[in-house]
Order: structure tokens, then C-alpha cells, then sequence
């Protein structure tokens, strides 16, 4: 066998790679003064400076597998690192042009102007004439651990969806009384606003707000958490009944996305203009883990009849157990114990993605020195400068509890909102009575 053909046949070692796509070009601020005097009536190039950036321009750093399609296609399991950075400014407007109210030339009557062609604002607030650019940057509002929290939550929804459960039979036994007792009477919670509505004339003027809040507040908690389980339920088993129980290869997924944003304004004021200017930024992470493996879902399993979900079993009772989890994980970290310690993943991988953005805009302005100059045209800027980050590693945390960062912001932005009303109304008017 020749040289050449030994080393065709040898597994080559991985190599990196770097990217760049992109460029930026920077965004040139000009002075004109005109009538700067008698002997320079015309308008006269006092002097170009940089204000800016603008563009985009994306990196990125990845790891080149040799005959990585011929060795996927063989079964084999190839996770690399990645990495990608993209930024893109955008940058517009012009800045102020004044007027002195001197005249300077007597003999013509004509008044010094000078203009500030471009968009200089961003460039006056920071205050570093010295700077090679003057870009607009974003900042990281969310911190590294809330990014941790984040890994973590993902990791655990991961190892708990691999436990192949497509129902809770174990919890719905467990609970059969209690639906059984929502569902075989729905009126019967409600049942004060309806007889009233029965009583005649007379019963509909005693009618009162709370008795239709009641009667509202019965139906949706009785579809929420009594209907809408149940027929989730009755799907599950369905789908189970019809899962192969061979060994397959599955991928098992996590995820978890937070953002938030805060604002500020403040005055800038120097030279001929002054203004007033808001900067708003944003931070959205959104974090994505999972794994391959090898493995076959039993019927018992799919039911949710094994040792995870008994494992389970226990928090799932705990009363208003599921209003904790949407602040912690600890159901899905129960769940999420068994499959951890008997799972052998092919590859796993946690994926972090990361958008920040920032934005300039003046509000208002006026003329810092009224008595000696007037403003001929106002200042008008906007920039905005978006960053986007993309890292993947391979590896996957293990289960672990954790608070779920933003919470709260997450659960006032969908119906939990309205559960969590209407529970809690439920709530204290079992206890104190109406």
C-alpha cells in the first residue's frame, strides 16, 4: 500500500476554522461655517472628523471534521464547537446648523452660520474627540448566572423529556377522586349564580358582581386543570399505545429564553446646541440543550408506570405543586433524576444565543446660547447597533434545581396570569368565605 494510500484511509485530525463576512466603513461628520467674515462670505470645509461606524460584519469559528458527511452517514456521532459574533451599526441624521445673530460683515449684513452636517449628537455625549470611532455599544443586562439558571432549567427539561412519558397515568389515578368531583357535576361549584338566574325576576336583581366572577372563575379552573389534563391524558396513551418499543436513536431537546430592556435619558449640554437623548437597550438570551441516544421506551414508560414517575408521583400531589414550578424546577428535576443515571447519551451539546441591542435618538434641543445665536435647523439622529452571539459546546449539564430566572415577567405574559387570578380569588373565598 503506497504513502498516499495509508493516509486516505487514516482518520485525519480536525482542524479550525475562522471566518469573516462583512465589512464596515466609517460615517464622516463635516463643519461648514459661512460668512465667517467679510473676506469669506462663502461656505467654507472647517474640518471632517469620524462619528461613526456603519455596517455589518460576521465571525465565525467553527472545528472542520474530515469526512464529517461519510461518517455521520455511518451512524457516527460528531458534536463540534462553534462559535459566531455578528455586529451591525446603522447610523443617520444630521446635527444643528446656527446662526450668529451678530452680523459679521456690516458692509452685506450677513451672519456667521455654521453646520454640523452628520450625525455628531452620539459623538458630543460621549466627549472623547481623541476616540479612532465613536460606535454606539449594547450592554449585557442579564447577568451569568441568570445565564447559568438558564443552562441548567434546559439540561433538566432534556433529561426529563427522554423519560418517553406520553401520560401521567399514575398521577391521574392518584388524583381520580378529585376529577371525578369536578366533572361529574360542572354546575355544581357555580351553582348559587345559577339558581338565582332561576328564582325569577326578583332573583336576578340579587344577583351580584361576585356571583358571575364565581361562575366564570369555576368553568375556566375546571377546563384548565380538570378538562384540558384529562384529554392530554387520553392523547398520551393513545400515542404510547402506538410508539414502537424497538430501540431507536432519539434526540431529546431543552430549551429556555429570557429578555429584558431598560432605558435612560439625560441632557446633553455644551457647545452651540444642547439636547435631550434616550438610549434603550434590550438583552434576549435563548438557551437550547440536547443529547442523542440509543435507546427503546417501553408501554409502562410511555404511561408514565416506572420508577420516574413514581419518583414524581409524590411532588405531583402536593397542592398548587405546579404553581411553584413556574417559578422553580423541581418537577421536572424529579422527573429528570431517573433517565440521567441510566442513559448513556452518543452526544450532547448546550447551545447559547445571545441578541443585544442598543438605540440613540434626541428627543429635543434648543440653542444653548439664545441671546447670541439662533438654531436653524434641529438636530436629528438614530443609531442602532444590534450584536448577536451564537456559541455551542459539547457536553450537557446533569439535572439540577434552580430558579427559573424572569419568571415572573414569563408567567404575566401568558395565561398563567389569569390561573394564577383566578386560584388565588378561589382561593380566599373558600377560606374567608363570600
Amino acid at each position: 500500500m503506497s504513502i498516499i494510500d495509508q493516509w486516505e484511509k487514516s482518520p485525519r485530525p480536525s482542524r479550525p476554522r475562522t471566518r469573516t463576512q462583512g465589512s464596515l466603513k466609517p460615517v464622516t461628520g463635516i463643519w461648514y461655517r459661512t460668512a465667517a467674515d467679510c473676506a469669506n462670505p462663502g461656505k467654507v470645509n472647517m474640518g471632517s472628523f469620524q462619528v461613526g461606524r456603519e455596517g455589518e460584519i460576521l465571525t465565525t469559528k467553527d472545528v472542520v471534521t474530515p469526512d464529517f458527511r461519510k461518517r455521520s452517514a455511518r451512524g457516527e456521532v460528531i458534536i463540534n464547537p462553534f462559535f459566531s459574533d455578528y455586529i451591525k451599526y446603522e447610523v443617520s441624521g444630521n446635527f444643528s446648523s446656527c446662526k450668529t445673530l451678530a452680523e459679521s460683515c456690516v458692509a452685506t449684513h450677513t451672519h456667521i452660520v455654521d453646520d454640523n452636517d452628520g450625525p455628531w449628537a452620539y459623538r458630543y455625549v460621549l466627549g472623547a474627540p481623541g476616540a479612532p470611532n465613536f460606535d454606539l455599544g449594547v450592554s449585557d443586562l442579564i447577568s451569568g448566572a441568570n445565564i447559568a439558571s438558564a443552562v441548567s432549567a434546559a439540561s433538566t427539561s432534556a433529561w426529563n423529556k427522554s423519560a418517553g412519558h406520553q401520560a401521567d397515568i399514575l398521577v391521574d389515578i392518584a388524583e381520580i377522586g378529585q376529577l371525578i368531583r369536578m366533572l361529574r357535576d360542572p354546575i355544581q361549584s357555580t351553582s348559587t349564580f345559577l339558581r338565582k338566574i332561576q328564582s325569577g325576576r326578583k332573583g336576578i336583581k340579587a344577583l351580584k358582581g361576585d356571583d358571575a366572577i364565581a361562575y366564570a372563575e369555576g368553568l375556566w379552573l375546571q377546563y384548565r386543570f380538570g378538562i384540558r389534563p384529562l384529554v392530554s391524558s387520553v392523547q398520551g396513551v393513545v400515542k404510547a399505545m402506538n410508539k414502537q418499543i424497538s430501540p431507536r436513536r432519539s434526540t431529546h431537546r431543552g430549551s429556555y429564553s429570557m429578555s429584558t430592556s431598560s432605558s435612560s435619558s439625560a441632557l446633553f449640554a455644551g457647545g452651540q446646541t444642547s439636547f435631550n437623548y434616550t438610549i434603550a437597550r434590550s438583552d434576549e438570551v435563548n438557551v437550547r440543550t440536547g443529547f442523542i441516544v440509543e435507546d427503546s421506551v417501553s408501554f409502562a414508560q410511555a404511561l408514565g408506570v416506572d420508577a420516574s414517575g413514581m419518583l414524581s408521583l409524590p411532588w405531583e400531589l402536593v397542592p398548587y405543586s405546579f404553581v411553584a414550578d413556574w417559578f422553580t424546577n423541581v418537577g421536572t428535576f424529579l422527573g429528570a433524576l431517573v433517565p440521567a443515571m441510566t442513559k448513556s447519551p452518543l452526544g450532547s451539546w448546550t447551545t447559547v444565543i445571545r441578541k443585544r441591542t442598543s438605540v440613540f435618538t434626541i428627543l429635543n434641543s434648543y440653542v444653548t446660547s439664545p441671546l447670541l445665536q439662533s438654531q436653524e435647523r434641529d438636530p436629528v439622529e438614530y443609531r442602532r447597533t444590534t450584536s448577536i452571539t451564537k456559541t455551542r459546546t459539547p457536553g450537557m449539564a446533569v439535572p439540577s434545581l434552580t430558579l427559573k430566572p424572569f419568571a415572573m415577567k414569563k408567567v404575566i405574559t401568558d395565561l398563567r396570569v389569569v390561573d394564577g387570578f383566578a386560584l388565588l380569588h378561589n382561593l380566599l373565598r373558600t377560606t374567608f368565605g363570600r
